[in-house]
This record gives C-alpha cells, structure tokens and sequence, in this order.
C-alpha cells in the first residue's frame, strides 16, 4: 500500500484517479495548487507524486526537485 498525492486543477483527473487507486488499497489524496501540494508533501511524506505541468499557481515540473 503507497501514500499517493495527486496534485491538478482538473477535478474530474483527480476524482478518477483516487477512484483507480483506491480501489488497488492505497492511500490517497489529491490537491489543486501546487502550493497545496507541496504543503501536503511537507506535512507527509508521499511514495507517489503524481502532478500536472500546467497548474493555476506554478508550472509542476519547476517543483520537481522539492517533490523529490
């Protein structure tokens, strides 16, 4: 069982992603701002980071060395 964070705008990704892997036994929660994301992934450590290049406060490739 992985700790998964989504992080995207798209609400509907969101949902039918946590829908996917919470079916598989995982944990997992999903934020919409990179902001948020990043924050949640300071609080808790996640195995899986799954993010969208295009988000309204940041382009998520530009945090991937704080993800890591």
């Amino acid at each position: 069982m992985a700790q998964i964070l989504i992080i995207d705008d798209d609400a509907m990704v969101c949902e039918t992603l946590l829908s996917i892997f919470n079916g598989m036994g995982h944990i997992i929660s999903y934020q919409q701002t990179l902001k948020e994301g990043v924050a949640q992934i300071d609080s808790c450590p996640m195995d899986v980071v799954f993010f969208d290049v295009g988000l309204p406060d940041g382009n998520g490739l530009d945090a991937i060395e704080i993800i890591k």
